[in-house]
C-alpha cells in the first residue's frame, strides 16, 4: 500500500511543482500544520510560510510559499499561492529592500497607509529572508 501523495503547487504564473511526496509542513490561519497520507479532505487558507515536504526518495525540500489556498483530497495537496519561489529563486537583495520599505511604512504611521498591506509585505519578506539562511 503507497504511503504518497501527490502535491500541487501552484501559482497565477505557472505549475511550480507536480510530484508524490510523504509528508507536507506549511502554516495555515492556525499556525504550523502537518499532512499526511490519508489526511482528512480540508481547505484551509495559507499564510507565507517556508513550506517543506518529504519526496519519494526521502529528500527533504523547502521553498517560500505565500498567501494562498491548499486543498486536501484523496491524498492530493494543492497549494493556490500568490507566490512560490525556490531558495534559489529569490531575490534576497530585493526581499531585504521589501522589508526595510515595509518597516519604515509602519514606523511611519502615516494616516493614509493601508497597515494591512504593509504587515503583509513585511510577513513576506521576512520569511523570504529566512529561506537564506536555511541548508
Amino acid at each position: 500500500m503507497s504511503k504518497y501523495m501527490t502535491l500541487n503547487i501552484i501559482t497565477p504564473d505557472k505549475k511550480l511543482y507536480s510530484a508524490q511526496i510523504e509528508k507536507l509542513i506549511t502554516e495555515n490561519i492556525d499556525g504550523k500544520i502537518e499532512i499526511l497520507y490519508n489526511h482528512i479532505n480540508m481547505i484551509t487558507f495559507l499564510n507565507p510560510s517556508i513550506t517543506e515536504f518529504i519526496e519519494e526518495n526521502n529528500k527533504k525540500t523547502k521553498l517560500f510559499t505565500s498567501y494562498g489556498i491548499m486543498n486536501v483530497k484523496n491524498n492530493t495537496i494543492t497549494l493556490s499561492c500568490d507566490a512560490a519561489e525556490w531558495s534559489q529563486g529569490i531575490d534576497y537583495e530585493r526581499a531585504e529592500n521589501a522589508k526595510k520599505r515595509a518597516e519604515k511604512r509602519l514606523k511611519d504611521k502615516d494616516k493614509d497607509m493601508d497597515v494591512e498591506r504593509a504587515e503583509a509585505a513585511l510577513k513576506r519578506a521576512l520569511v523570504r529572508l529566512q529561506l537564506k539562511d536555511i541548508p
